[in-house]
């Protein structure tokens, strides 16, 4: 019997012996590969790509494969595929072998869905991908070469536009691509971003910097441009991602705002998103159907939900819960340029409705518009971003000041870092102009099923004398992590 036992035990040590090695050689094996390839026009490419049109968009993956050991090519052919947003992927086959240390010009990729012509030089630079056609619509991708030592990590989007300013090529109900490919999995290093505007591609750059840890996740900002029209479209927005070990809760989401300063159109501004999201959205208004009716709790037609939204600093007083539908709180619907202080539904621009104010001397000065957000989806959360999108009409020569607070009780309240901000105190006749993007304000919060978020914009008098100028808050988004 002990001979049995000991017999168990030798085969035991034997197999877990053997398993480990057999990683150990995976292990070895796979550094051979990526070190043979990193300085070579073989192994493995990855990237974005979309058609012209925006009805397409997907992951790219170009795998030219050589044979470890030897360094040579294989008589395996080079093997691409693209990965929709929606999951379906689709592959294409090279009509040619390929060769370790030579410059690839002209490789065709074929399938029944997919075409494009692949060119790389003989060390791995520059690789560029034309003449790309999915399902028979022209269409572009954009990739470069990746490693486990020199990560690639693309990003699927899109990008809205919020005043379009009749633009022939934009609508605020169509999205467009906007894809990402960053070159460091976290910290500093740059981005490339691949963009559709009508059915025109554009390729432009940015840069990540600023990376935060909060917890298992890591918040950094990206900022970025490219040229369209002769004038530049930049971008500001936040990357944020998991960073535990791959598995199942792998996320990379990206959030933000763009604006482009055109020579025919005026200031045209939007905002960009990817498909996939680390984030959970707690609450959502764009204001679209205020008419500056008022708060009550069981709002009608142009009137807002006073259990969620109010404000203070204004002749008479609105808790939550209550109900002001005349005076100070419900002064209408207005393009900007009045001059009785109170609350506005403010069109600025192109029929884009925002959360205005007109303050005076007893008007917001100071003042507070209040938000009290139920975390309704079962899950606890640790984090929150706050987004919104800030306009002003500098009609007066004065400056004012605002800040973003929160608050887990509605009576002690924070200040979330980098949201205070002033106003120009000179006056312009621009009408109103997006002057502040809060994307990337995230601050930490314990905030578990069942309980609610209060969140507060603070305004004041600043700089100047006189009237004052117009406000308008529009794309708030509160999403948690």
């Amino acid at each position: 019997m002990k001979k049995i036992i000991y017999l168990f035990i030798a085969t035991s040590l034997f197999i877990s012996c053997s398993v480990d090695n057999n990683e150990m050689l995976d292990k070895q094996e796979n550094l051979k590969y990526e070190l043979a390839t990193e300085n070579s026009n073989l192994g493995s490419y990855k990237g974005v790509f979309t058609t012209n049109n925006s009805e397409y968009r997907a992951i790219v993956d170009i795998n030219l494969p050589l044979t470890q050991l030897s360094k040579q090519a294989t008589s395996v052919y080079p093997i691409a595929s693209i990965t929709l947003n929606t999951g379906e992927t689709f592959v294409a086959k090279a009509t040619a072998r390929v060769e370790n240390g030579l410059d690839i010009t002209n490789l065709e990729f074929i399938s029944e869905d997919l075409s494009f012509t692949f060119v790389v030089n003989a060390d791995g630079s520059n690789p560029v991908v034309s003449n790309v056609v999915f399902r028979d619509l022209e269409s572009a991708i954009l990739i470069a070469k990746h490693s486990s030592r020199a990560p690639i990590t693309p990003i699927t989007g899109t990008y809205v536009c919020v005043a379009c300013n009749d633009h022939p090529s934009l609508n605020n109900t169509s999205t467009q691509t906007f894809n990402m490919v960053f070159s460091v999995p976290d910290g500093v290093g740059t981005v490339t971003t691949q963009a559709v505007l009508g059915s025109t591609v554009f390729n432009g750059t940015g840069n990540q910097d600023t990376c935060v840890v909060n917890g298992t996740y890591t918040d950094c900002n990206i900022d970025g441009s490219f040229t369209a029209g002769g004038a530049p479209i930049t971008w500001d927005a936040y990357h944020l991602f998991d960073n535990q070990p791959s598995g199942a809760n792998d996320c990379s989401s990206v959030g933000g705002v763009w604006h482009w300063e055109t020579f025919s159109y005026g200031t045209i501004t939007g905002s960009l998103v990817s498909d996939n999201t680390c984030l959970t959205t707690l609450y959502t208004e764009d204001f679209q159907t205020f008419t500056g009716a008022g708060f009550a709790p069981t709002p009608t037609a142009g009137q807002l939900d006073s259990d969620i939204i109010i404000a203070s600093g204004f002749s008479g007083t609105l808790t939550y819960g209550g109900t002001q539908t005349s005076g100070d709180f419900a002064r209408g619907s207005s393009a900007g340029g009045v001059t009785t202080g109170g609350i506005y539904a403010f069109d600025i621009g192109s029929g884009n409705i925002a959360l205005g104010v007109q303050p005076g001397g007893s008007d917001f000065t100071p003042g507070t518009f209040d938000f009290k957000i139920e975390n309704t989806t079962g899950m606890n959360f640790t984090n929150v971003i706050f987004s919104s999108n800030i306009y002003v009409n500098n009609d007066e020569d004065r400056g004012n000041t605002y800040s973003l607070t929160y608050s887990n009780d509605g009576v002690t309240y924070n200040t979330i870092t980098a949201s205070e901000f002033t106003t120009t105190e000179v006056q312009d006749a621009l009408g109103f102009q997006l002057k502040f993007g809060y994307f990337n304000r995230t601050f930490p919060i314990t905030l578990n099923a069942g309980d609610f978020l209060y969140l507060r914009i603070n305004g004041d008098d600043a700089l100047g004398a006189g009237a004052r100028d117009e406000f308008a808050f529009d794309q708030i988004i509160v999403q948690a992590y």
